[in-house]
Parts: C-alpha cells; structure tokens; sequence
C-alpha cells in the first residue's frame, strides 16, 4: 500500500516538474524572458541534478545528516527568497537560481535516507521513508495550489516564494531537532 501511494504521489509530483513544456510560453511572455535564456536554465537545473547526486551520497556517508538538511534547506530557503530577483529581464538571475535549485534538488534524499534509518532503525528505513516521500509529495501539491491562489489573487508569485523560502528556513532549524536513537516499537510488528 505505501509503495502504491508514494509511487502515485511521486508520479503526480514529478510529472508537475517534468510539464516545463506545457508552461513554457506563458512563462516566456509572462516575465518578459528569451527562449534561450530560459531554456538553459532549465537544462542547467537538471544537469545539477545528475551531476549533484553523487556528491549529495558522500558527503552524507562522512557527516551528520542533520547538519547537511539544515544546509540543504536553509540554502534553497536562500534561494526561493532570491527567486523574485531573478526575474528581471535581461539578467542571468533565473540561470542562477536554476543551477543552484537543480544541484539542492538532490542533495536532501541521501540524508533524509541516513537520518530516517538511524531514528527507526534499519528494518524500518524503507517504510519510513515511503511515507516521509508520500507526504512530502502531498505537501508540494498543496503548496502549488497554495503558489497559485496567490497569482491568481495577485497576479505574481513574489509573495509564494518568499513564503516557502521562509518555510525551508524553519525547517532548516526544525530538523536539528530530529533524533537520531531508534524510535520507539511503535511501527514493529506485533507478535502472533
């Protein structure tokens, strides 16, 4: 069942971020921005992305998992913040952005996953983690729904952005909290 539900969640979710085409011309006439410009900063996004997610897997075999999350989040927090900024027309702000969110995209799985099995142990880690990703993607569909009542009541995103930029800021501080003992049996099977 949660392999079912975190495999529909994560194909809604994914297939948002992979619908750039759809949005492309409206975005285009929309912030004023030229097709190469644009386009290579969405190239750019998901080439961090390749190229990141190996790094993202050493560096949390080698550091606490709290540390780099609070990294990760409080960086792209940094970044959604930046975000309206990077509208202007005629600037390389918006590739920026793109190559930083692209490599941040990534980098939170690998700790995400080694803070998941030290808190609930490795028998557990998968099932854990199903839902962490289920509910994860259950939030990005609020929170473009949430992005786009707020363009369409007032016709930009500035105002989304700066939100979620301050929301990966509290989480930044959130997840230090995370523990890192195996939680209690509450999720292990219950005998015969």
């Amino acid at each position: 069942m949660v392999v079912g539900v975190s495999t529909a969640v994560n194909a809604l979710a994914w297939g948002v971020r992979s619908t750039f085409a759809l949005f492309y011309v409206a975005m285009l006439e929309e912030f004023a921005w030229g097709r190469g410009p644009t386009a290579l900063g969405y190239s750019l996004s998901w080439l961090g992305f390749v190229v990141f997610a190996p790094v993202a897997g050493w560096l949390s075999d080698r550091y606490d998992s709290r540390i780099l999350l609070m990294t990760y989040y409080g960086l792209r927090g940094l970044a959604l913040l930046y975000l309206p900024y990077g509208f202007v027309s005629e600037s390389h702000g918006l590739s920026l952005f793109a190559v930083f969110y692209g490599l941040d995209w990534i980098a939170t799985v690998p700790p995400t996953v080694a803070l998941t099995r030290q808190a609930f142990g490795a028998e557990k880690a998968g099932l854990v983690f199903g839902w962490i990703m289920a509910a994860h993607q259950v939030g990005a569909a609020m929170a473009a729904s949430f992005a786009g009542f707020i363009r369409t009541n007032e016709g930009n995103y500035d105002h989304a952005f700066i939100f979620a930029g301050f929301l990966c800021m509290i989480s930044a501080v959130g997840v230090l909290f995370a523990g890192k003992r195996p939680a209690a049996p509450a999720l292990s099977p219950q005998p015969g």
